[in-house]
């Protein structure tokens, strides 16, 4: 393999032209070979982008032998097939949340191949990843409300409780209609940290602030979270590392998401 990895994206998704494809273009070690679309959509994506390659079909794109690996951005019930589809041809594959649906799926997954990721099935999700990775989940137990209109048949406004079996409980509240709010306080025996815009301190003005007594320490954070994504992602490709910490937590994540929701449907 060169020193660039080169990308295919699987549709024309709002997030792969607004964040990935530009965050490849701005990394060191990547370049965004072709893009394609099964509603045709494809071409003028691609000249819009100044992209050379499109494809009037997934198949067609995981069928070029000069693609190194894919991102998958289609609606959530095709990344499971779509992500063993491209494994399946050899394709390194970088899959927006989630990866499944349910444990299930993420069991499929994991039979067919070793996998990276990008790892409630939405927004909720990031708050359980991030539990999971600082209280090292699953939680033992899980508690969880909804609301789920008639009118629209999903849950908008969802809250939910896990404990962990280190006696640490965790509480998220998650939904379609309050305003965007990016906040996680993680509140200990002596102090507290505040984590403001967790996900994308690049973009929303990431900030920690630490509160001990009368200690108070204010840290920002900038940077370029999906540029280093991308990096890491072909790093990891040309040195086959995969990323196994990393899995286990995206994993870790689906199968409490899982809980979840289960939770949710039975209150």
């Amino acid at each position: 393999m060169s020193t660039l990895v080169n990308w295919g994206v699987l549709g024309t998704a709002r997030i792969a032209e607004q964040q990935i494809i530009p965050a490849v273009r701005r990394s060191t070690n990547g370049r965004v070979l072709g893009v394609s679309s099964a509603s045709g959509r494809a071409g003028a994506f691609a000249r819009n982008l100044g992209i050379s390659r499109a494809y009037t079909s997934h198949a067609a794109l995981l069928a070029d032998p000069e693609i190194d690996a894919v991102y998958i951005p289609l609606p959530n019930a095709l990344h499971t097939p779509w992500t063993i589809r491209s494994a399946a041809a050899g394709k390194h594959v970088l899959c927006e949340n989630p990866i499944a649906l349910n444990p299930d799926q993420l069991t499929e997954v994991e039979a067919r191949f070793h996998f990276l990721m990008d790892t409630l099935r939405d927004v909720g999700c990031y708050a359980i990843d991030l539990m999971n990775l600082l209280l090292d989940g699953p939680p033992t137990e899980v508690a969880a409300v909804a609301v789920r209109p008639d009118s629209v048949g999903v849950e908008i406004t969802l809250a939910a409780v896990l404990r962990f079996d280190n006696g640490v409980i965790g509480t998220f509240s998650c939904g379609f209609e309050s305003p965007t709010m990016d906040h996680c306080m993680i509140l200990g025996t002596n102090g507290s940290i505040e984590l403001q815009n967790p996900f994308r301190p690049d973009a929303n003005g990431g900030v920690i602030v630490v509160r001990a007594g009368s200690y108070s320490e204010r840290i920002e954070l900038d940077g370029d979270a999906y540029r280093s994504e991308d990096e890491d992602f072909a790093r990891r490709i040309m040195a086959s590392a995969p990323d196994t910490e990393g899995v286990r937590l995206s994993c870790r994540t689906v199968e409490t998401t899982d809980r979840v929701a289960q939770a949710a449907r039975q209150s």
